[in-house]
């Protein structure tokens, strides 16, 4: 892997926990390992109607836990310019490019799901399936802590908040596993 090329971190918002959720919120961020900084950022709501006209799911359980999230996270799913779907998900492929690692923490959900919605409206998948990362594995490997959140800049629940988090945990991660090298 090369830390000193562009890496993507992708965060999104759902309602539900299944393979076929409807999307809220996407988030990512253009990250070098090597450094902690954010380079790029990228951000849109999704409308809901789009996502289950395209056939993706509404769980009931995960429609109740967003009730009892932090008041910045519910505000920042209520956006009046929400985009439908296929056009948030052709705003993503333009911000991923080509040939870039994509990051997630536990890609068996956000990047399944977004694999899922990128099918559900007949759209090409802008990464290649062997560029896919996760972020648990590599702070598993680093065993160490994750550094402390900057609610103000990373608020949690917030697509774009959890990816420049995530960024920042792969960064420092990478960082402490290259160190002596």
């Amino acid at each position: 892997m090369n830390l000193d090329a562009q890496h993507i971190m992708i965060d999104i918002e759902t309602l539900g926990t299944g393979s076929r959720s409807a999307i809220l919120q996407i988030g990512a961020v253009v990250f070098q390992p090597r450094s902690p900084r954010v380079e790029e950022s990228f951000s849109v709501n999704v409308n809901l109607v789009s996502c289950v006209l395209a056939g993706l799911e509404i769980d009931a359980a995960t429609a109740e836990w967003w009730r009892s999230q932090s008041d910045v996270a519910k505000l920042s799913l209520l956006d009046p310019a929400a985009v439908p779907l296929q056009a948030a998900l052709a705003q993503l492929s333009t911000f991923v490019g080509v040939g870039r690692p994509i990051w997630a923490r536990g890609p068996h959900f956000d990047i399944v799901i977004l694999e899922n919605a990128y099918r559900a409206v007949d759209a090409k998948v802008p990464w290649r399936y062997s560029a896919v990362r996760d972020s648990r594995t590599v702070l598993d490997v680093a065993q160490i802590v994750a550094p402390i959140r900057d609610a103000e800049f990373e608020p949690a629940h917030v697509a774009l908040g959890d990816a420049r988090y995530e960024a920042r945990c792969v960064s420092y991660a990478l960082l402490n596993l290259t160190r002596d090298r």
